[in-house]
């Protein structure tokens, strides 16, 4: 498989005309510039679909929490400024206290998305 068959399908219509020219090349040597436009900012849908999702779970948990428990509050600057023993004290909670908009609980490889995305 020719580069340009391959970049196409991993970094969409980033691939740039210098790269055409290098397609007969195994190892091409590719500018800075080259290699950031095809990595900069490329997420997968999928990926992208599941982390808003996985925000909104939590975002919606963490107003709920904060409502009830005014002593206790979930920072809403977590994922910015926090430390590490803070973000796992709210990301046990959370997986713990979470369930679905029905209040059934999450099965555990929904639980591992939400922690995974």
């Amino acid at each position: 498989m020719t580069i340009t068959a391959l970049y196409p399908v991993v970094h969409g219509d980033r691939v740039g005309e210098a790269m055409a020219n290098k397609e007969n090349e195994r190892f091409p040597s590719l500018s800075s510039e080259e290699v950031e436009k095809l990595s900069t900012k490329y997420v997968p849908g999928n990926t992208e679909k599941m982390t808003k999702w996985a925000f909104h779970t939590f975002s919606a948990w963490r107003d709920a929490h904060n409502k009830k428990f005014s002593a206790d509050q979930c920072p809403l600057d977590i994922f910015k400024n926090c430390k590490a023993a803070t973000l796992n004290k709210w990301l046990a909670r959370f997986v713990t206290e979470a369930r679905k908009e029905d209040g059934s609980p999450y099965p555990p490889k929904t639980i591992q998305a939400l922690l995974t995305a």
